[in-house]
């Protein structure tokens, strides 16, 4: 964890910079600055907490992002969020509706990020498999994988079918 607290924990990097302020925005934002990736696709990325926090950073460590969900509503919230960055982040970030059990990039990746245990959301083994596996045929052969996972709660789960999504936008 040297690398997490050098980078953001250095002036220029300072908890007020680093927008979101939250620890998991902080580390991923950490983990691009030490493996400075051109290109970081995050899986799964919900209305875009993460991607957009490091599409805001690009100017300073140079790296696009693109955002990946099959949940259209989080794909409209994203972009309604988007909206209000400047330009120049705008173009550093990409959102695309895509399953990730299926995904294809045309291009390898340096870093994919599959966050806040989205994979635990894929019941079966075969198709957190099939994650892993796109992952490993996308990465450049230096890339980098991150999966934050935890056990799931599965009452939680099905309760989360029962609410609407929330939205800000």
């Amino acid at each position: 964890m040297r690398w997490f607290n050098k980078y953001v924990e250095s002036p220029q990097n300072t908890i007020s910079n680093i927008r979101g302020h939250e620890p998991d925005v902080r580390f991923y934002f950490g983990l691009g600055m030490n493996l400075k990736p051109k290109t970081i696709l995050e899986l799964a990325r919900d209305a875009g907490r993460i991607s957009l926090s490091l599409a805001e950073q690009r100017a300073r460590s140079g790296f696009s992002v693109v955002g990946l969900d099959n949940e259209v509503s989080m794909l409209k919230e994203a972009r309604c969020k988007a909206r209000r960055f400047p330009k120049d982040t705008r173009r550093s970030i990409r959102l695309v509706r895509g399953d990730m059990r299926k995904w294809r990039w045309p291009e390898h990746l340096h870093l994919v990020l599959v966050r806040c245990a989205s994979i635990t959301h894929l019941l079966e083994l075969s198709d957190q498999l099939r994650v892993w596996r796109h992952a490993f045929e996308n990465l450049r052969p230096s890339g980098s994988f991150a999966v934050d996972t935890t056990m799931p709660n599965f009452l939680a789960y099905a309760d989360s079918f029962a609410n609407k999504p929330r939205s800000d936008c």
